[in-house]
């Protein structure tokens, strides 16, 4: 009785590790870039959807795909009705983010405006 109790606890154990980067990391980075996005350009209407399978890559300093739609935004007094931005393997460093708490991106060519 007491090894399946073991096993259980175990199980439970090793999901938690698993789980808690998608639960957890995950939608807090999501804010943070959404929070960044509205400081900079007062947004009303801001829209992000990534995609991080496990949540560990985020803690490596990759975003595997991230998709950022903003509607009525002002550019240098420009005012664009709608935009749609994707990124694929989004680089950052972790070490920035964390003295700092401030995202520094790397050179990345697989990001495109729609």
């Amino acid at each position: 009785m007491k090894r399946n109790w073991l096993v259980v606890v175990l199980a439970l154990l090793v999901l938690g590790i698993v789980a808690i980067p998608r639960l957890v990391i995950v939608p807090r980075v999501i804010q943070v870039i959404e929070a960044e996005l509205n400081k900079e350009f007062d947004l009303a209407n801001v829209k992000i959807q990534m995609k991080a399978p496990l949540g560990w890559e985020l803690l490596l300093g990759r975003i595997p795909q991230l998709m950022v739609e903003v509607e009525n935004i002002e550019i240098d007094g420009l005012i664009v009705a709608q935009t749609i931005i994707n990124g694929k393997n989004i680089l950052f460093d972790t070490h920035s983010l964390r003295q700092r708490n401030e995202y520094v991106f790397s050179v990345n060519y697989s990001m495109r405006n729609n």
